[in-house]
């Protein structure tokens, strides 16, 4: 599913918006699409219809909500609850632990490359600047897997966007 930036940007400190409502105005404006285009994507022939929902003023049927979701590509789960599907938070779960993993065991053999590079430059030989570079790499590297980490340990729940995609960081030290 694409991806919907602009929206998850605007609403990252708020895990959910509280409104069926206010998820599809939300969702259809960071898409871009005007009422009566997401009307015209989905079968309705009258667009006041997108503003009575987006109101609060009426409710979709099931088939509206499916056409709705698709249309702006969107999990219908969240176009819902606001809430992230339980299959989605199971398959995020998976692909999070198998990720921590991998970077605890890259820190551990990044931790020990330290050490190594720590032992040579404390020895006193005039390595060139190059030797320092890498151990400064390694740091950095390091600290960056750390972060991505703690990231790693927020709630499912924020971490995964309306759209399905995971939010990512704006930027990971």
């Amino acid at each position: 599913m694409r991806c919907a930036h602009a929206m998850q940007q605007e609403n990252a400190s708020n895990s959910k918006i509280n409104s069926f409502g206010e998820r599809l105005r939300a969702v259809r404006e960071s898409s871009g699409l005007a009422r009566a285009e997401l009307a015209a994507r989905i079968g309705l022939t009258n667009p006041s219809q997108i503003s009575r929902y987006e109101a609060g003023k009426g409710a979709p049927t099931f088939h509206a909500l499916l056409a709705i979701s698709t249309a702006l590509e969107v999990d219908l789960h969240w176009l819902m609850t606001g809430r992230p599907s339980p299959a989605m938070l199971a398959s995020w779960r998976t692909v999070s632990r198998a990720l921590k993993q991998v970077l605890i065991q890259e820190l551990n053999r990044l931790s020990k490359d330290e050490d190594i590079w720590r032992r040579m430059l404390a020895d006193g030989a005039d390595y060139p600047r190059a030797r320092k570079t890498e151990l400064e790499a390694i740091q950095q590297t390091m600290k960056t897997y750390t972060n991505v980490l703690q990231w790693l340990q927020q709630d499912p729940e924020y971490l995964i966007g309306p759209d399905g995609n995971v939010r990512l960081p704006d930027k990971v030290p």
